[in-house]
């Protein structure tokens, strides 16, 4: 017997001999069971070599597959791999270890007992169990939601995948489908503390109609209904629902949308703070909820939002939306209101019959969706909201058809908004949209919401002259039947001069006083009068009357004539000097003085130069000069033209972009400090960007292409140089901006662009950590405070010492579910089924090929198998390069999300020039846990491939990691890696 052996294993290990003589025809045997150390690692075949995934395997130094599903037993108990073995909570785990059947933790389906008495033990002989993981047996009720549908525990990784069929059907009826006979399968869950959970199909390996419902512990009982989803959207049949939980028993039922309704499903279930939980920031509640302080409690929780927590916060006698006046939505933050006798009282909460109905207030007045709303006239499904802002977000998506403007298409259906205005007399009103990705028209109606439409406009920009004061109704629609989506509504107008000043839409400065007039007066009775810098009279007694002679008065419209001179802030045009030496002094002496408060006298503009101070500036060529003529402009150019300076900082970037509601055709131009020569840069269309731009002085020039004119706004945008000065009017008023990673500190006179508190390698709160992603106060490297959070209620859960999501790994950087120790969440890319390991490598190999299509990337949707690695980043990195060059498959897609997989930082498709392989490349990728995600193009791409990673830091990091010594990361040309640093 034993010769009979040894001649079994000859043949198989010999390529030119056999048992009994020669062989023609030898067969090799594969390198993983060969009995030779092919790859020279002092391991010999599978299993004792852990690049062998089998004994057929043709190479030992195959990518090492995880502990949990690489065919052995890792840790000596018997057990192999998920879902035999009760370490392993999925296959993607890389660690079998686990202290059963009689230690401290294991799991009730692996631990040797029958724990729910139903004659079974442990996993697969119970049925309770999924896996020898499972914490628990116990099914509470396998008939609970009804006896024909299965009822499964939802696994540790909180996602499931399965089949939508005939063998496991629901008769419970949802509010949002399902029930009589479809398809569905329901997951139990036990809360012991509250828990807002966000329970979705929303995946691309879901193919069937579903239907989400989650239901309490008595799940067939009616009253036990507590939230269902249908379709995502018109577009997507997928369901996602979030209900926030108290601790108890519930169950998530996947199901069709009807009885045809099967398929495949990818369920997912992510579980965030609950209501009562302990809060220092709103990023620690759950969907839906708040962190603050409720009436009555002495410090933060999570809670539901004011206008929807079922207290009476006001003491008003009134609770919630719909039925406080205080409330406009049931997400509002304050109850508080002044009805019903007080200025801004809602109409539907007046006490009075306001569209004489015989009918007033919410609920008695049916046109009146709830006390909030502001108009008992207009009949809309969702209400009237009151604009008292120059800028309103709107969305029509999920609203209903109620008007039909006369400038939209004669058979749309589209879903609308109305909006109420309240105006004084105004001479003109303009409302436009913006920021709108569908074809909109837009109404203005009289104060009965009715009737013949003052104004119908299609495109949504809308000018109408000479308003008597009132109330009047806004209207955005659709033209046809399903354009609908998010706006802003933009509203600019002048009072009439002496009208009233006092309404929300005056005070906020959406309208202003006529040019001359200012809004003036006792507050309750202000009205439009004339502006001290057009009164003719000399107020500040300087010898200097009104606008264009004192250069206290920025425009005939200011109501100061306030003294500046002398004095540091004595404007250039009234300053004694010739500042431009051009033989001329100050207004209106030098004729590039516009006035007296001129502030340059060096551009030759008949209206003045005005200062940009802040990011958004309107202005209006209409009535201007033809002073300049660009060099982008039409040669035959006549077009009128204002000038505007710009005092700025060392600038790493600059954006200036001109929008206009009238859509004249116009060029800019940007000029240096002398404001003449040569143009730093001439665009048409009108948006100009600098980079590496130098502190000094620019000018800056709208003018039309050839003869157009109108109104137009300027939007400035930029980034300060770190350590440069951040003190310009510009920077303070936002729309210059630090660095990433930088902030603008210092004392006032002398503030710079310096670190954050989170990336300024200080441990500022003395607890051991420093900076993003390892201290626990850094919500991102962008924060300016380590705040010391842990031990204590509000530690993240990746800093806690536990090991949240069971996967033997405990915290950042331990856990690279974890994206930095300041977050929320362990688990890691919990939507893709097949890990594939850790980068460790510059160049790692995989395949696709017994991988599944989870994923569908940003870049590309017509995608195949996926898998994901887990980056770990110990340092920033300057550039980080993630290619497939060299795979075997033609054609992939890449990308790098965060640890959860929720957010894409980068995606590519074919970046490689040579073919259709990926090359993504990114810069400033803070240092941190990532997930790269290697996908196929299509499914005809599902074989080997190369992955390449390969990252350059900064000069002066630490260079201590194993990513260095590994080459996956190294130091910038002209530094080595010297004493731990780049340098």
């Amino acid at each position: 017997m034993r010769s009979s052996r040894l001649c079994v294993a000859l043949v198989i290990a010999l390529s030119a001999m056999s048992c009994g003589g020669n062989n023609d025809n030898p067969v090799d045997s594969p390198p993983c069971s060969d009995g030779e150390d092919n790859d020279g690692d002092g391991t010999i075949d599978f299993p004792d070599d852990l690049g062998c995934t089998s004994p057929s395997d043709d190479s030992e130094n195959s990518p090492t597959m995880p502990a949990c599903n690489d065919g052995r037993d890792n840790d000596g108990d018997g057990k192999m791999d998920y879902p035999n073995d009760p370490g392993c909570f999925a296959p993607q785990s890389d660690d079998e270890s686990d202290n059963c059947p009689d230690g401290q933790g294991c799991p009730e389906c692996g631990n040797g007992k029958d724990d729910d008495g139903n004659g079974a033990t442990d996993y697969p002989n119970d049925p309770g169990c999924e896996s020898a993981a499972d914490r628990s047996e116990f099914l509470d009720n396998p008939v609970a939601c009804g006896g024909g549908m299965k009822i499964k525990q939802l696994p540790a990784t909180h996602m499931d995948m399965g089949e939508l069929d005939t063998s496991s059907t629901s008769m419970i009826m949802s509010p949002c489908g399902g029930g009589a006979g479809s398809p569905g399968i329901a997951y139990v869950i036990h809360l012991t503390e509250p828990k807002v959970i966000v329970a979705s199909t929303d995946d691309s390996g879901t193919t069937a109609d579903t239907v989400i419902d989650i239901r309490g512990a008595e799940c067939s009982q009616a009253s036990s209904h507590l939230a269902c989803s249908d379709d995502i959207d018109q577009d997507n049949t997928n369901s996602t629902v979030t209900k926030s939980l108290a601790a108890g028993t519930y169950y998530i039922i996947v199901e069709g949308h009807d009885t045809s309704a099967v398929g495949n499903y990818v369920l997912k279930v992510d579980f965030y703070a609950g209501e009562g939980s302990a809060c220092a920031m709103q990023t620690e509640c759950g969907p839906g909820l708040v962190c603050r302080t409720p009436v009555g409690a002495s410090s933060q929780v999570c809670a539901k939002p004011v206008c929807s927590d079922g207290i009476d916060d006001d003491n008003d006698g009134k609770i919630d939306y719909p039925n406080d006046p205080g409330c406009g939505s049931p997400n509002g933050s304050a109850e508080t209101d002044n009805c019903p006798g007080g200025a801004g009282c809602p109409e539907c909460a007046n006490g009075r019959d306001d569209d004489n109905d015989s009918k007033t207030d919410y609920p008695a007045d049916t046109t009146c969706k709830a006390a909030g709303d502001a108009s008992e006239a207009c009949m809309t499904s969702e209400g009237v909201e009151l604009i008292t802002q120059p800028v309103t977000q709107g969305d029509t998506t999920g609203a209903t058809n109620d008007a039909h403007p006369t400038c939209s298409s004669s058979s749309s259906t589209a879903a609308d908004r109305t909006y109420r205005l309240d105006l004084p007399a105004t001479t003109t009103l303009s409302l436009n949209l913006t920021g709108v990705g569908f074809d909109s028209a837009t109404q203005l109606l009289n104060s009965t919401c009715g009737g013949t439409a003052l104004s119908c406009s299609d495109p949504a920009n809308m000018t109408v002259s000479n308003l008597a004061a009132g109330t009047y109704y806004f209207v955005v629609d659709g033209y046809f039947s399903d354009d609908v989506g998010p706006y802003t509504i933009n509203v600019s107008g002048k009072i009439a001069n002496n009208a009233s000043c006092e309404g929300a839409l005056a005070q906020s400065g959406a309208l202003t006083c006529g040019a001359g007039f200012a809004c003036k007066g006792q507050a309750g009775s202000r009205t439009c009068k004339p502006a001290q810098c057009s009164d003719n009279l000399d107020n500040n007694n300087d010898g200097k009357t009104d606008f264009p002679n004192d250069p206290g008065c920025a425009s005939s419209s200011d109501d100061s004539e306030t003294t500046v001179c002398p004095g540091p802030n004595c404007p250039v045009c009234a300053n004694g000097l010739d500042d431009d030496s051009d033989g001329k002094i100050d207004y209106p002496q030098d004729t590039s003085c516009h006035a007296a408060s001129g502030t340059s006298e060096l551009c030759n503009a008949s209206e003045g130069v005005t200062a940009l101070t802040m990011p958004d500036t309107t202005g209006d060529t209409s009535t201007a000069t033809d002073d300049f003529r660009p060099t982008c402009a039409s040669s035959t150019h006549t077009a009128k033209d204002l000038t505007y300076q710009l005092d700025v900082p060392a600038l790493d970037s600059l954006k200036i972009v001109l929008s206009s509601p009238t859509f004249f055709d116009a060029v800019t131009v940007l000029l240096n400090s002398t404001c003449g020569g040569t143009a730093l840069t001439c665009s048409d269309p009108n948006t100009i960007t600098m980079t590496n731009l130098a502190a000094g002085r620019y000018f800056y020039v709208v003018d039309g292409y050839s003869s157009g004119s109108g109104a137009f706004n300027i939007n400035v945008s930029g980034t300060i140089k770190n350590n440069a000065s951040c003190e310009s009017a510009l920077a303070q008023s936002g729309a210059l901006t630090c660095g990433p990673a930088h902030t603008c500190k210092g004392t006032m006179g002398s503030r710079k662009c310096l670190p954050v508190a989170c990336a300024d390698g200080v441990d500022n709160n003395s607890d051991g950590k420093i900076d993003y992603p390892n201290d626990p106060g850094c919500s991102s490297p962008a924060d300016d405070s380590e705040t010391t959070v842990c031990p204590g209620a509000s530690c993240p859960v990746c800093a806690n010492g536990m090991d949240d999501d069971t996967d033997n790994l405990t915290d950042y950087p331990a856990d690279f579910g974890c994206a930095a120790a300041g977050a929320m969440s362990e688990a890691f890319c919990s939507g893709e089924t097949d890990f594939a390991g850790v980068i460790t490598a510059p160049a790692t190999m995989g395949s696709l090929a017994t991988a599944t299509d989870n994923y569908d990337q940003t870049c590309q949707s017509n995608t195949g198998n996926d898998v994901v690695y887990a980056l770990q980043l110990p340092v920033p990195v300057q550039s980080l390069q993630i290619d497939t060059i060299g795979s075997t498959i033609s054609d992939s897609v890449v990308s790098l999300k965060d640890a959860s997989c929720g957010t894409d930082l980068g995606c590519d498709d074919d970046g490689d020039p040579a073919g259709f392989l990926s090359k993504l490349n990114l810069t400033n990728v803070p240092a941190g846990n990532y997930a790269i995600q290697v996908d196929a193009f299509g499914t005809s791409n599902n074989g080997e491939f190369v992955l390449n990673v390969k990252g350059t830091v900064k000069a002066q990091t630490a260079c201590t990691s194993p990513l260095f010594a590994a080459q996956v990361l190294k130091c910038p040309s002209g530094t080595t890696c010297t004493g731990g640093k780049c340098q």
